[in-house]
């Protein structure tokens, strides 16, 4: 088969790539080393998944990452919490902002926030192949 895009590594970086891009109609393939993608993903916000922070101003939040925040401005500038929040709300998901400002999906299930990208990613046309190590790459 021929892919415009494979995309190493079901993490949620991967998977919010292998959405993206398939959304676009790009013909995708994600491949995941491990038996299911987002494994990690379930494990933060203590398997309730924190989405972000409910800090709408960008260079807020990034100062909430201290120093290292810095790197981070960039990104939120073009994605930040408002638009986290949306980009979930938008496929279904019902969210709730607890007292600190963390954002999690009302049901406190990681497992509802990774749906959204495997759904999303299968409705766009775009594979997900798990027990796939990727061992090398070529350019042909």
């Amino acid at each position: 088969m021929k892919y415009d895009l494979a995309i190493v590594g079901g993490g949620p970086a991967g998977l919010m790539a292998a959405l993206r891009t398939s959304e676009a109609g790009l013909k995708v393939i994600l491949l995941e080393k491990n038996d299911h993608p987002g494994r990690k993903l379930l494990m933060t916000g203590g398997g309730r998944c924190n989405i972000t922070n409910n800090i709408p101003d960008y260079h807020l939040l990034a100062a909430s990452y201290g120093p290292a925040g810095r790197f981070l401005l960039s990104a939120f500038k073009r994605f930040g919490a408002p638009e986290t929040v949306n980009f979930f709300t938008s496929r279904g998901l019902n969210i709730k902002i607890e007292k600190n400002n963390q954002v999690f999906p009302q049901s406190d299930r990681a497992v509802d926030v990774l749906n959204i990208f495997i759904n999303g990613i299968e409705r766009a046309g775009g594979l997900i192949r798990t027990g796939c190590p990727v061992q090398k790459i070529s350019l042909t």
